[in-house]
């Protein structure tokens, strides 16, 4: 029989393992800190942010014993180390041959997307072209590893001479990611294009693809070429912003710069980089995309007529808002409007917008939708157990995330259901009051003001 304190070790060990890899794998699927060092052209500050969060994940590792996890999670490590530096290729290759192939879900993506890499960093062509259609096939394939399939594929056209097909994938990717919660990627993602190409003529397409875009958004063409140098600096060899330069798109660009008025203050400059990694940041503000009634103070019609991408930078926007300050009849009567024109909008992003509305009728199949296409996160199982009222993945939720992390929203939301749910099932409120005393101990505000006055409810 297991000792009380072999107990105690192994849970510990468990525990230590779901917070290095929570640690992980928040940042690494909710912003571009790790494709930009495993997809994209990385410059010292993200290699340097990579790796402090690598050694700060590696740190919490304690769990000397070879468990499935361990393994997994070192491999992940090893797999992002060996872009740049190669000899963990090998390390993660081996790690990866001992964890086999029973993973499921982001896991089994994941690892996947890594023996792709390992293959084509060791020379392995015919198992690198292998694992690519297994990647292909794969059910659960996460959206960043299907990003690192789609370089694979743009390197296999380049390398077969066909430039115009490295164009189309680039092109329907960035589509999909465009229409995705995952826009973050879409610099590594055109990073990488350039990467890969064998000349300074390939390599600028991708960054011209996306700057059009962002024209065609609404921003300032100054603006842009700030962002645009930014990108083509890290071209090696450097690619000379010249007049005369063979590349007509580069010496427009140039023509332009000779003609331009002073540039813009950084702050400016910021924002576009900001919105292009979708940190709900868009040319349009929430207020001002509406028509305000003078009687009620709410949102009557929309300002004028928006396209997708707008139209889900609002509903992010309003979902920002609501995970800070909470719903009110201002913002429900502002999701009402977007979702009368959300066809093209990203499954995620419909899924928490109709919860916040209380829709859990139409929540539930999207949550269920996004996690069968992208794999479970935090975001989407708290979000599904809120709906079906789900305690067990709610407190697996309190257990991923922190109350003063960018996961702090779902802790304080995942403790609130399930307290309000102790309390409608005829639960003992002296339990309900001793736990929101333990929690204040962790923050007074009890999460801020979309949380506190709930958690004072549950006290009267």
């Amino acid at each position: 029989m297991m000792s009380s304190a072999l107990i105690a070790s192994f849970v510990f060990a468990q525990t230590q393992i779901n917070v290095a890899k929570e640690h992980l794998f928040i940042p690494w699927t909710t912003t571009p800190i790790i494709a930009n060092v495993t997809i994209g052209l990385p410059d010292a500050d993200e290699l340097h942010n990579a790796a402090t969060l690598l050694a700060e994940v590696r740190a919490e590792i304690t769990d000397k014993n070879e468990t499935a996890e361990s393994l997994f999670l070192q491999g992940m490590l090893a797999g992002i180390e060996m872009e740049h530096k190669n000899a963990q290729a090998e390390v993660c290759q081996e790690i990866l041959d001992t964890l086999g192939s029973d993973m499921d879900g982001i896991a089994g993506s994941r690892v996947l997307r890594m023996q792709l890499r390992c293959a084509q960093l060791l020379g392995d062509v015919t198992k690198a072209t292998q694992v690519a259609e297994k990647l292909r096939a794969y059910s659960s394939a996460n959206i960043e590893d299907l990003a690192v399939l789609n370089v694979f594929d743009i390197e296999q056209a380049m390398l077969n001479g066909d430039s115009e097909l490295a164009q189309n994938i680039y092109v329907s990717f960035d589509s999909t990611l465009r229409a995705s919660s995952c826009q973050y990627l879409r610099i590594p993602f055109a990073h990488g294009y350039a990467r890969i190409s064998e000349t300074p003529e390939d390599a600028v397409f991708a960054w011209f693809s996306l700057s059009s875009w962002l024209l065609e958004y609404g921003y300032d063409q100054e603006l842009v070429d700030e962002l645009l140098l930014t990108w083509l600096e890290r071209l090696r060899p450097d690619i000379a912003i010249s007049s005369t330069s063979k590349i007509p798109q580069v010496a427009q660009l140039a023509n332009r710069l000779a003609t331009d008025e002073p540039a813009n203050a950084v702050s400016e400059f910021d924002e576009v980089q900001e919105m292009v990694n979708n940190r709900e940041l868009s040319p349009t503000n929430l207020q001002m995309a509406f028509v305000i009634s003078n009687e009620s103070n709410l949102p009557v019609r929309m300002a004028k007529n928006f396209n997708s991408s707008v139209i889900q930078d609002l509903l992010k926007q309003g979902i920002a808002q609501c995970h800070e300050k909470g719903i009110n009849s201002w913002r429900e009567k502002a999701f009402t409007l977007l979702l009368e024109d959300s066809d093209s909008v990203d499954l995620n992003v419909l899924a928490e917008t109709h919860r916040l509305l209380g829709n859990c009728e139409k929540a539930i199949p999207l949550f269920m939708q996004v996690m069968d296409t992208y794999g479970k996160s935090v975001q989407t199982v708290a979000g599904l157990a809120c709906c079906t009222r789900d305690a067990v993945a709610m407190r697996d939720v309190v257990q991923s995330t922190s109350p003063e992390d960018s996961s702090a929203y779902w802790y304080w939301l995942a403790n609130l259901q399930m307290l309000q749910w102790h309390i409608a099932d005829g639960g003992d409120k002296n339990e309900v009051i001793a736990k929101i005393n333990r929690l204040r101990k962790k923050d007074a505000s009890l999460g801020g003001a979309q949380f506190i006055s709930q958690f004072n409810k549950l006290l009267l």
